[in-house]
């Protein structure tokens, strides 16, 4: 198994991780990605590596269930929620990135004033006065102020850069669950499929198994009404046992068509429709496709959304650290402003009225109530946490597909077996209905027949549905499908 450095901080720990090459750390933030159990390769499968392909529902090769795929992902009303999400992580970045921008902004205001000046030789009466102390010199000034104003915070520590890259890590994972989700509907869509197709099988079994039944029915009670008598056999209790697996056979379609509507609403609400019920089936179940290559490779994993998704968060935590440490050294901002004053709104953008300044300053944090301090320690355990998180997911991961590899070898020799049981039940009908019409054989022998016939055929269904769920359960573990070379 190869193991690739890459780019970002938690693509290390991933291949660390994955991989399982020791221990790495998480920069920055100085966390040790613990090493984990990992195997070479597969414990079920070794060989050559085979090519992703993400076009896993195509590869059942069955139009129907790829149409019912392809309506659920466009119009799912849960995948709307998320993109509302997306949205605003991407909101959320912009003002982020806007921190480290320089901030301009443009101030005008207008202000018209009186002034009074008292006992100036003549001013004129104001209130009708008539003593000279009551003469009041009246002034009137507008003032016009057009301003433009900058303020820009020096990022020489980085501090306002890795907040703006928590948050793009931030909008990744945001889009990776969106990712993940289309992932997870499209595999809920594909069972509830199989479910509802399967169900519309046993449906089908149950109509023909009432069919075979009644007909054994109606082949008793003739010999009843005739009066036929055979050595060791009673026509009475023959016909009433036909009649009890008439009745069996009755109760089991109604049952099997009570699941078909809660199965179609299932999925009508999967795809954006009104839960009517009405969603057409199959009477079948599509083959399994092929075998899974030998030699799948652990690196598929990298694309399973949700496992981005959690490095992606601990990329942000990891950044957040960064913040909070960079917020203990001094901020430096430059302040500028540059702008024009006149007494008329014509004179305000004359060149001889331009006024203008240029500052800069240094904030530097003394006593906060180590409000700052605990702002890192707090960061530092989101990265712990984050870690843990992803370690554990990456565990659950190759958990999935070893359990999912393992099941697939046990379904496909279950299923073979149960095959081979309809197959001799079949043979096994056919004589006690051939002994029945020749005389030498009883009603008993062929219902017991018939029911082990339906049985296993019934079997031989749901393990197939089984093997189809499985194979779904891989393509949701390995992210996708898997092409052999």
């Amino acid at each position: 198994m190869s193991s690739s450095v890459l780019s970002r901080s938690l693509r290390s720990a991933w291949g660390l991780v994955l991989l399982g090459a020791g221990c790495g750390s998480v920069p920055q933030a100085d966390q040790t990605v613990r090493p984990l159990p990992v195997a070479e390769g597969w414990v079920e499968y070794a060989a050559a590596k085979p090519v992703a392909d993400s076009n896993w529902v195509d590869g059942f090769h069955n139009e129907s269930l790829s149409n019912v795929v392809d309506k659920a992902l466009a119009e799912n009303r849960d995948l709307g929620r998320l993109t509302a999400r997306i949205k605003s992580a991407e909101a959320e970045a912009v003002i982020a990135g806007a921190a480290g921008r320089p901030q301009v902004g443009a101030t005008f205001d207008a202000d018209r004033s009186q002034r009074n000046f008292i006992g100036f030789p003549g001013a004129s009466a104001i209130g009708g006065a008539t003593g000279q102390e009551d003469l009041v010199f009246s002034s009137l000034a507008n003032t016009f102020n057009l301003n433009l104003n900058l303020r820009w915070e020096l990022d020489l520590w980085g501090r306002v850069r890795a907040g703006h890259v928590a948050t793009l890590e931030q909008l990744r994972a945001s889009r990776s669950d969106y990712e993940a989700a289309k992932l997870s509907l499209a595999g809920q869509t594909a069972k509830a499929w199989f479910q509802m197709v399967a169900a519309q099988a046993h449906v089908d079994l149950a109509k023909e198994a009432l069919e075979v039944f009644m007909e054994t029915e109606r082949a008793a009670e003739s010999e009843f009404r005739e009066g036929i008598n055979r050595p060791g056999r009673d026509a009475g209790s023959e016909l009433s046992l036909a009649r009890v697996d008439v009745a069996n056979a009755r109760a089991s379609l109604t049952a099997r068509e009570q699941e078909l509507p809660w199965l179609r609403r299932r999925i009508e609400v999967f795809m954006g429709l009104y839960p009517a019920g009405v969603l057409a089936g199959e009477g079948r179940l599509p083959e399994v496709p092929g075998t899974p290559p030998a030699g799948i490779p652990a690196e598929l994993l990298e694309r399973r959304p949700d496992l981005l998704a959690a490095e992606q968060r601990l990329a942000a935590a990891d950044n957040r650290v960064l913040e909070a440490k960079r917020s203990l050294l001094p901020a430096i901002s430059l302040t500028a402003s540059y702008g024009t004053s006149a007494p008329e709104l014509s004179q305000i953008l004359e060149a001889q009225r331009i006024v203008w300044n240029l500052a800069n300053n240094l904030t530097q944090p003394i006593l906060d109530g180590k409000r700052l301090l605990q702002n890192v320690k707090a960061r530092e355990a989101d990265v712990e946490f984050a870690l843990a998180e992803y370690e554990q997911a990456v565990l659950t991961a190759f958990q999935e597909v070893e359990n999912a590899l393992s099941l697939e070898r046990f379904l496909r020799e279950q299923e073979r077996a149960v095959a081979e049981s309809v197959r001799l039940a079949q043979d096994a009908m056919k004589r006690t209905r051939q002994a029945y019409a020749d005389g030498v054989g009883d009603v008993l022998s062929m219902l017991n027949a018939q029911q082990r016939l339906i049985n296993a055929r019934s079997s031989l269904i749901d393990v197939k549905l089984r093997r189809l769920e499985n194979r779904v359960d891989l393509h949701l573990a390995l992210g996708g499908d898997f092409v052999g070379r």
